[in-house]
Order: structure tokens, then sequence, then C-alpha cells
């Protein structure tokens, strides 16, 4: 089946085909999509050179100069011509940037006003923009043509560009509807299918990790409780390759359970899947439950006392505890310090269930963010105390500092030192180290390079267990009000699943709960 496709071209001498693409390109005319090749009218001395749409006109007004030749509207031609290797192969990315700049060239569109997205998102035949994308004032007037191309180079018939998210309370996405007009999709992820509207919520793809990690726990013939499940970003997982025995769902957004109602009935795992609607601290089921999903971040803190409640209370079983960890590395002269700041972030592991009162990512200076009893409503004052003390990692590198600074080793002697030449000492390693790098590079490996981040490394683990010890401690607070017994509770696991910008990153917890042996 041929692929060559009708398309307007150029006629020029063999000689002269190169100069005249490089002329196109200058002019943002060229088709690169096309093959070069040659004349029908003279395949031995003619060749016919690809243009993009609308080339017709500008030729018409402002002729192509090449070599005292003059190629305007008259010089052009139809032909088919196959598409190229480079369009053949190339990269969604490429594509949308060939097809662009194809349609501003076209459009008169100067190629530095034009700002390329550099993600989005693709469920089946619909992709999401990000909020930014194509909002310049030169697409102006343009769009009827631009949506199409974009969803040309992106191989789908529906675009939809994201907004701001709403601040009902629910984080619901917004989004602009660019073409097309259905935006139910279905997304298949690790064998597993989602079927939800991007108008009402929202998918994350940063958190496959997590899912497969979880998705492959030792849990057959468990009973799991999933309190901000969504559209069943772990549950749908769980159903279909961790052999649970079944698992109750808590969510408030209604758009959300459809949502997992549908991806349920789609995997074939709908008879074990039970959906409770509302706020989960209400509707969870309690003494039910060997496993406990905690899924929000940057914080699920208001719902701890209700899944310690949600655990058998002859057996225990397990919480899984996501949360924002904050750590910011700052370098304070020699010594290195670990500081930490509170952020408030929007994210969360499933988009569409968020808490109610937005609490803070935590930090080793301020503990586990609380606002207005994060810890969850009825606990003991210990249990409060517990999960807002956190103990702050004790700093590194804070050795005390001297005012005198001995002279480097390896300058002293030196043709090109006159005098004594000052060093520093590394607040981590308190290693001499020269301040001209051109002997540390060759005999201290640049000074605190190295061993900070070994070090640093080491400090933002301390601080992940530092977390852990603070939820640990709430956790246990909260089982001695509920049963007025001391349990077990103790983390086996600190999983990383990414991070959201530098020092901030999205952690997991595997937190083993056992009520006291019976007596």
């Amino acid at each position: 089946m041929s692929m060559a496709k009708s398309t307007w071209a150029i006629e020029c001498s063999r000689l002269q085909g190169k100069k005249v693409k490089v002329a196109l390109e200058k002019r943002l005319l060229y088709d690169s999509a096309r093959c070069i090749s040659p004349s029908p009218a003279s395949e031995q001395t003619t060749i016919a050179v690809p243009v993009l749409e609308g080339a017709r006109e500008r030729l018409g007004t402002d002729p192509l100069l090449v070599d005292g030749a003059a190629f305007d509207a008259s010089s052009l031609l139809q032909v088919e011509l196959r598409p190229s290797k480079t369009a053949l192969l190339a990269s969604p990315a490429v594509r949308l940037r060939d097809e662009v700049l194809r349609l501003a060239g076209s459009c008169g569109i100067a190629r530095q006003d034009v700002t390329l997205p550099s993600k989005w998102q693709c469920h089946g035949d619909l992709a999401v923009l990000p909020s930014e994308a194509f909002t310049e004032p030169c697409w102006s007037g343009y769009t009827d043509m631009l949506w199409p191309a974009v969803a040309k180079a992106l191989k789908v018939k529906r675009l939809v560009r994201q907004d701001r998210i709403s601040d009902t309370g629910k984080r619901l996405p917004q989004v602009d509807v660019l073409l097309g007009d259905d935006t139910r999709v279905q997304h298949t992820d690790n064998g597993v299918t989602y079927c939800f509207d991007v108008r009402h919520c929202m998918f994350s793809q940063g958190n496959i990790t997590e899912k497969i990690r979880m998705s492959k726990l030792s849990c057959s013939g468990e009973t799991v409780v999933d309190m901000f499940a969504g559209i069943g970003y772990f549950t749908l997982p769980l159903l279909k390759h961790g052999k649970v025995s079944c698992v109750h769902t808590c969510d408030w957004n209604q758009h959300a359970v459809e949502a997992l109602t549908a991806g349920a009935k789609c995997n074939g795992v709908d008879e074990r899947c039970h959906v409770h609607y509302g706020d989960n601290r209400k509707v969870c089921p309690a003494h039910i439950g060997d496993r406990v999903l905690l899924g929000l971040i940057p914080c699920s803190g208001q719902a701890w006392r209700t899944a310690c409640q949600a655990l058998k209370p002859l057996t225990g079983g397990w919480l899984h505890v996501h949360g924002n960890v904050c750590s910011s590395v700052t370098n304070h002269g020699n010594a290195g310090r670990i500081h930490s700041t509170t952020h408030t972030l929007g994210d969360k592991t499933d988009d569409s269930s968020p808490t109610e009162d937005g609490m803070g990512t935590w930090s080793p200076e301020a503990g586990i963010t609380t606002h207005d009893n994060a810890c969850g409503s009825g606990q003991s004052a210990g249990a409060a105390r517990s999960c807002s003390s956190a103990s702050m990692p004790s700093s590194v590198g804070e050795s005390a500092t001297s005012d005198f600074q001995p002279e480097c080793a390896s300058c002293v002697g030196n043709d090109h030192i006159e005098g004594p030449v000052p060093c520093t000492t590394c607040g981590l390693c308190n290693t001499m180290h020269c301040q001209y790098a051109r002997h540390t590079a060759s005999s201290l490996h640049s000074p605190c390079a190295l061993c900070r981040l070994v070090h640093d490394k080491a400090d933002l683990r301390r601080i992940w267990h530092s977390w852990a010890d603070s939820v640990v401690q709430c956790l246990r607070g909260h089982f001695d009000s509920l049963y007025c017994q001391q349990w077990t509770v103790h983390c086996t696991h600190i999983e990383h699943v990414k991070s959201y910008a530098p020092h901030i990153d999205h952690i997991v917890l595997d937190i083993q709960c056992l009520p006291p042996p019976l007596k």
C-alpha cells in the first residue's frame, strides 16, 4: 500500500535543490515530513522540494530568491511524495514540534514566539495538555487549525487542556475541551484498566512503581481497606493481581466512586470491591481489615484513628501510610546542616480524595503538621503530643569554627605561591582542603563534594526514619485510646515513591500493628 500523499512542492534543478531547501527552512516553509523526489516533468534534471500548506500564498506575495532565480507561486506543482524517514521514526515530541512549527510558518508566526509543551498525558485517543500549552497570543485566530495539528502529531482524536484545580476541598480537575466532545477515557496501566472522566478525575502516572509494589505484596485472602480509593489506583491492582479476598473502598468524590465502580466491572473484580461513599471517618467499616491503605498526600493524619479502628482487633494487621517529607539541605559556610521547611502541597497519590484540612508536608523541625487536630478526633492528649513532637535529627558537621586556618601543605614551597595559602575545614569530615581547585582537584578530589554526597544521603534517610518514628508514636497513642492496651507498632519498610521537587519526597511506610497476646 502506497504511503505517498499529494502535496505542494517547488520544482527546481538538481543543482539548486539544496539551496532551495535551506531557503525554505529559513522561511519556515519546508515540509520535513515528505521526501525530496525527482520531478515528474523531468526526472533526470529537476526535483520536487516539498513545502507546507500556506506556502502558495506566501510565495505569491514574497518569492523565494535563490542564485538570482525567483520561485513564486507559479513554481509550485502538486505531486505525490512519500513520507520522509524522519517523519516515520519521529517521537511524539518531534512530531509535535514539526507539526506546530509547520503550522506556525504557514500562518506567519515567528518561530521564537512558539513555545512547545514538554509533557502531556495520553489516555487512549485523548491527550491532556498542561495548563500553559499554546496560550500565547500568537495563536489567537488559528486554533481551528492548531488543535487538529496537535492531535495529528500526538496520534489522538481528542484534546483537553488542564486548568486550575478547583478549591472546593475535593481538588476536582478543571479542563478546557479543545477537540472532541466526549471526555470519558480508559487507561491501561500494568495490566489494569482504569475508567474515568478527565473532567472530574485525575490520573497520576508517577505512582506506577508503588502500584506494582502493592500488587506484589503477600496478601492472598486478606481483607483490605482503601481509605482514599479514588478511581482505584491501588484497589484495582490488589484485586486483579494481589489475590486479596475483597477490598472495602472509601471516597467522598462521587465522580471517583463512579469511575472506581466502572473500573472494577471492566476488570472483572466488581464482586469483590465494596464501595463506601462519603467521608471515610464516618463510612469506613470497623474491625474488618487485615491491611489498610492511607494513600493521601501531603498527609493522611485525619484518618489515622479511623484506620486503626478498621484493623481486626484480635489479629491486627498492616497500615500503609503515605506522606510528603520535606528536607532542604543547605551549606552554611563550612558546616553542612539540614534545614527543613513546611509546605502545603496540593498533590495526592490519588488526585480525587484530598484531605479536608489541607495539612502540610512533614518536616523535621515541625514534626507532623497538625491542623484542627490532624491526628483525628477523640484521641488522647498523649497521642496528640506524640504525633506533633517528632524529634529533629541531629545536624551533622556542626564543628567548632576557628579563626586559625593552617596553610595547605601542597601550596608551601611552590614557586607561584607567595606565603601561606588559607584553607578551610570540611564541616562533615573535618578534612583540611585548600581553597584553590588546582590543588584540591588533584589531591583532595574536590573539597566536600564526595563526603557531602555520602552524608546528604545518610541524612535524608535519617529524616525519613524520624518521620516514621513520629508516625509510629502517634499510631500507638490511637491504639492506646481505642483499646486501653499497648499494641506493638513498628515500621518494617520505608518506600521512596518519587520526588516532587528538590527535598520534597513522597514516602510510604509499611507499619505492622499487633495487639498484645491473649492471656
